[in-house]
This record gives C-alpha cells, sequence and structure tokens, in this order.
C-alpha cells in the first residue's frame, strides 16, 4: 500500500512533501474545510483547531477511540467540531498552509516511529504527537477540559495492543 503525497506550507513556500496515508490525508481535507468555515479570511488551515476538530471528526477508528475516550470524560465532540460534517474533497493543488503550532506537531509526529512506515505517516503519529509535544497548548486544553495526560497513556496503551512493533 502507497500513501499520498501532500504539500505543506509555511508562511512563506514549501515546508514539507511528507508521505501520508489515506486517512490522515482526509482528516487534512476536514482540516482545511473546517478552517474555511470557522476562520474565513485566515490563509491557515491547517492549525491546532483545525486537526483538533478532525481528529475528533474522523472516520479513522482511532478517531473513534478519541471520540469516546473524550466522551467518557464528559467532554462533547461538538465542542470542538462544532457540529461541522464535511465530505472529503482533493486537497488544493497549491499546498495546505499551516501554523507554526500544526508544524511543531507534525515535526513531532514524524520523530514517533522508529522507521519511516511503509504507507506514510498515519492518524496515531499525528494524534500521539497531539499528547506528547512538551508545552502544547497546555491553555487550550484545559480550556477543552482534555487531560492531555490521560490521553497520552491511555493512547500509547490502545495502540501498544494494536502495535505492538512500533512507538506509535
Amino acid at each position: 500500500m502507497s500513501g499520498i503525497k501532500v504539500t505543506l506550507l509555511d508562511d512563506q513556500d514549501v515546508w514539507a512533501e511528507p508521505i501520508v496515508t489515506d486517512e490522515l490525508a482526509a482528516l487534512f481535507s476536514y482540516a482545511h474545510q473546517w478552517a474555511l468555515v470557522e476562520k474565513p479570511g485566515e490563509a491557515w488551515t491547517l492549525t491546532f483547531s483545525s486537526m483538533l476538530a478532525a481528529m475528533i471528526a474522523g472516520a479513522d477508528p482511532l478517531c473513534g477511540w478519541l471520540r469516546t475516550h473524550l466522551a467518557l470524560r464528559g467532554i462533547h465532540s461538538d465542542s470542538m467540531t462544532r457540529g461541522h460534517k464535511f465530505s472529503r474533497q482533493p486537497l488544493p493543488p497549491v499546498g495546505l498552509k499551516t501554523t507554526d503550532s500544526f508544524r511543531r506537531a507534525f515535526s513531532k509526529a514524524r520523530e514517533i516511529p522508529s522507521h519511516a512506515p511503509a504507507d506514510g505517516l498515519a492518524v496515531r503519529h499525528f494524534m500521539a504527537a497531539y499528547a506528547v509535544v512538551p508545552g502544547y497548548h497546555l491553555g487550550d486544553f484545559l480550556r477543552l477540559h482534555i487531560d492531555r495526560r490521560a490521553w497520552c497513556i491511555e493512547l500509547a496503551e490502545h495502540l501498544a495492543t494494536k502495535f505492538p512493533n512500533e512507538n506509535a
């Protein structure tokens, strides 16, 4: 199985052109659409908030795990997704504009696997990065009542059963 090459832009130029799984590309599509609706006029569509909404709304089984994890703690998905449902759209051919915050999480996600996954960076790598980037959006997680430590521990336990031969 081969991954999808995506073009990620910083505020000036191409920042990275990673290979990602189809499932992670689908989250990028959702995040892009979410940001266009929630933050009209802003150029950056891959942000902390848009990717958190995408991870919560996504069809990937791990996104379902996250919804359940949060719901068990009284956190409703709509508080992050704002009720938006989007069908998958092609990613913009010119690339996706990313915030510094997104790039920090993405860089951490690339460090997590011990070797480059054959089908590309996956949802599990990106989701794990949100839980382990030092000092990452602490105020936002607190405001949203998301316990990053619980997320990290329980995600690690869940992934260890699903992917016992890798770090995430």
